[in-house]
């Protein structure tokens, strides 16, 4: 069970700055997908032919995605600090821990929603969501 449970009102007040936050990380979240479909990409054509310039290319790739995990790892950091779960980044979908009828379920927010309309059982996730 988790040690922090919020109460609706709490939760909607994360949520105009769960949507700043996920709209700043807008770019890097696109620059991650960029980057693995471009590191996919020359794997698959290194398979048999890889030389010293794709090799170094990769690597830069690699240094590249390093960084901008890095960054995005951050941001999850910032928002797991505040009791909220991250679920996935994009799009960004969190959960709330909440109590509902004495027992644990969550309050789930998705990015583009502007309030926190639905909840969850723990072992529903996502496709169990139903209105609050």
């Amino acid at each position: 069970m988790a040690n922090n449970f919020f109460t609706i009102g709490q939760a909607q007040e994360n949520v105009q700055w769960l949507a700043e936050t996920f709209k700043e990380i807008g770019p890097l979240r696109k620059q991650a997908s960029n980057l693995h479909n471009e590191i996919k990409l020359l794997v698959d054509r290194m398979g048999g032919n890889g030389g010293r310039k794709s090799h170094d290319h990769l690597v830069k790739l690699n240094n590249d995605m390093q960084e901008v995990s890095s960054k995005i790892e951050k941001v999850v950091d910032s928002i797991s600090k505040r009791g909220i779960l991250v679920k996935s980044m994009d799009p960004g979908l969190v959960d709330f821990p909440y109590i509902r009828n004495g027992r644990e379920v969550y309050l789930c927010w998705k990015e583009g929603e502007d309030q926190i309309r639905y909840w969850h059982n723990i072992e529903s996730g996502f496709e169990g969501r139903k209105p609050i």
